[in-house]
């Protein structure tokens, strides 16, 4: 069998990412004076002070995916602590229904990747008319706009980087604006530190699922019976938007050589995105009809992880990813590729097995021998589950974020707007 080659986590980073912690049987959070990971990594404290700051959510896109899901769950998470969370979105879709259902009000402008004049003056308006505190993005173009915003308003920014790497961009716009930025695995924290952006500037928090939702007691029946698996019969999935990045194109690929080994398996893709045809085309070419199924978007996934024997990520970058959690908090085993945050998530060996990228007849050997191997395979399931308890709890996330967002206001001071210049050029405005 080949073996993965594992790549050397970037920086002092221990294999566990220890997160603060909430008294659960208390309403109050646990309060511990500000610090740092052993590591040396600066973690938010967390405090027992109730707040109720004003937090515009800036978010660069609105389709169904990883990113909008983190902002959802840290909207109503932050809304339970007393926040008066706000969004400002590029178009309406069921994430900004979602929003407004959890309370959340939803402004609509455009977000693009260079900075459209009529979208700042609106932001800034958002901003004073509601009395914002504290702007926090998602993705680049909503950095690029939230971030001037704020300063012109004079409020502080958050950037959160969803990625294993910062864009030279990202790096321009912190150091212009002063935006604080919060990366969520240890590489792209280095990479922060390394290009020069003050300690005090950058934070981790990894991302985390909600352990509670996502839960082994589950029922994947109804799941099977949809996309038409009879009962029994092994099934092999991956949640993830249909998009180059995910590598659903290698998931295929991968299979295959799984459909050929064994006769009664299946194999499901669940999410939407514009590689979908291409897919088709694909799995068409490789005679995969009635065994590989492309289940389209789902609602609730936390009922697709118990349908699934084994949970795979065939991704070509990432950052720390939802799938990965929740198939853990899900109690399944998992194959992914060790790129980006993956191996910080995913104990070689304990919770699932780690495959150099691009590699799928290792990947698939993997499978193979978690089908082959259902004992090992349950238990690999419970030991991601209880490290996600410890170390990628939901509400554990929130409170940090929470902690940040309380001691950035607290600071707050007017920023200096000569470091920035913005220029009109034909209705649209940029930094230069």
């Amino acid at each position: 069998m080949r073996q993965p080659t594992k790549e050397a986590p970037d920086g002092p980073a221990a294999r566990t990412l220890p997160q603060p912690t909430v008294d659960r049987a208390s309403p109050a959070l646990t309060c511990r004076q500000p610090g740092r990971r052993e590591d040396g990594m600066r973690m938010e404290s967390l405090q027992t002070e109730p707040a109720s700051l004003r937090v515009l959510e800036v978010v660069g896109n609105a389709i169904v995916g990883g990113v909008e899901r983190h902002v959802q769950a840290l909207v109503e998470g932050l809304t339970a602590q007393g926040f008066r969370m706000r969004a400002l979105c590029p178009f309406e879709s069921p994430f900004t229904d979602a929003l407004r259902a959890s309370g959340c009000p939803v402004h609509i402008a455009m977000i693009e990747q260079s900075l459209e004049w009529r979208s700042l003056l609106m932001a800034a308006e958002l901003i004073r008319r509601h009395q914002v505190d504290l702007v926090h993005t998602h993705l680049f173009n909503a950095t690029l706009l939230g971030s001037v915003a704020g300063t012109l308003a004079g409020v502080p920014a958050v950037a959160t980087i969803h990625g294993n790497t910062l864009l030279a961009e990202e790096t321009a716009v912190a150091r212009l604006t002063g935006a604080h930025l919060i990366t969520v695995c240890t590489a792209a924290y280095g990479m922060a530190l390394s290009l020069g952006l003050a300690e005090d500037q950058v934070s981790l928090i990894p991302n985390a699922v909600d352990s509670q939702r996502f839960s082994p007691e589950r029922d994947g029946k109804a799941f099977r019976r949809r996309i038409g698996v009879p009962e029994g019969a092994p099934l092999v999935g991956m949640v993830a938007r249909l998009s180059p990045e995910k590598g659903p194109d290698l998931f295929v690929q991968m299979a295959s050589a799984v459909a050929a080994a064994r006769p009664q398996a299946h194999m499901v893709l669940v999410g939407d995105g514009p590689m979908r045809s291409q897919l088709e085309r694909q799995v068409a070419n490789l005679n995969l009809g009635g065994r590989l199924h492309l289940a389209g978007t789902t609602e609730d996934t936390s009922q697709v992880y118990p349908a699934l024997d084994v949970v795979c990520l065939t991704s070509r970058m990432e950052g720390i990813p939802l799938t990965l959690l929740e198939a853990m908090a899900s109690a399944r085993p998992v194959v992914a590729t060790n790129v980006g945050g993956i191996p910080e998530l995913v104990e070689m060996g304990e919770t699932g097995w780690l495959v150099a990228q691009g590699d799928m007849a290792a990947f698939s050997e993997r499978v193979l021998w978690l089908l082959d191997n259902p004992e090992r395979a349950a238990a690999m399931g419970r030991a991601g589950r209880l490290r996600v308890e410890e170390s990628f709890d939901l509400r554990s996330q929130t409170a940090s974020i929470a902690a940040l967002f309380r001691r950035l206001a607290g600071n707050r001071r007017p920023q200096p707007l000569a470091t920035l210049r913005l220029d009109q050029v034909y209705g649209h405005a940029r930094v230069s």
